[in-house]
Order: structure tokens, then C-alpha cells, then sequence
């Protein structure tokens, strides 16, 4: 496969001229997440960021953070999984590695 090339010849073999909902990844491409609505209330403040990871065990976690409380999310509630006292400032976003 070529990969995204929108300004290709459309019959050129392996190409991909128009895609939606895939994410390209160092194998190849895979589907993105959807957004969708869930029954998580509104966090305590505004979002500053938000990330879904897959855990070494295959297992999805979800955190979401404000300005000063990272919060994990399962079963459709919050929990606050801050190990300590921040604050990022303001106009500023969290970078979950």
C-alpha cells in the first residue's frame, strides 16, 4: 500500500485517495476512536485535557484534567487520581506520556 495520497491517479494499485475515522500507526493504519456520548458528569472545572490510553495489560483507561485534579474515569463516574497538589496555570494544557 502507498498510503493517503489524495493527488494520485486513483488507479494507481494500494493508494488511498479519501479516509475517514483511521489513524496511521508504525504498522500500517488502524480505526480511530468515535466520538460518542457517555453518562459521565461534567468535571468539577474545565477541561484542560483529556486521553484515552490502552494499558500494558490491553485494559482502555480514560483521565480527563482540570487546571488542578487529574480524574480517572470508570463506570461512568470520576475519581480523583491526583497524588498531589497542582495547578498548570491558566491557558495552559496537561501532556499525558
Amino acid at each position: 500500500m502507498l498510503s493517503f495520497a489524495p493527488d494520485l491517479d486513483p488507479a494507481t494499485p494500494g493508494v488511498i485517495q479519501a479516509c475517514t475515522n483511521i489513524v496511521p500507526t508504525q504498522k500500517g493504519y488502524t480505526a480511530s476512536y468515535i466520538g460518542t456520548n457517555t453518562s459521565y458528569p461534567a468535571l468539577a472545572a474545565a477541561a484542560r485535557n483529556l486521553v484515552i490510553l490502552r494499558a500494558l495489560d490491553n485494559s482502555t483507561r480514560f483521565f480527563a484534567a482540570t487546571q488542578t485534579v487529574i480524574y480517572g474515569g470508570s463506570g461512568g463516574s470520576w475519581t480523583d487520581r491526583s497524588s498531589g497538589a497542582y495547578d498548570i496555570g491558566t491557558g495552559t494544557r496537561w501532556s499525558f506520556a
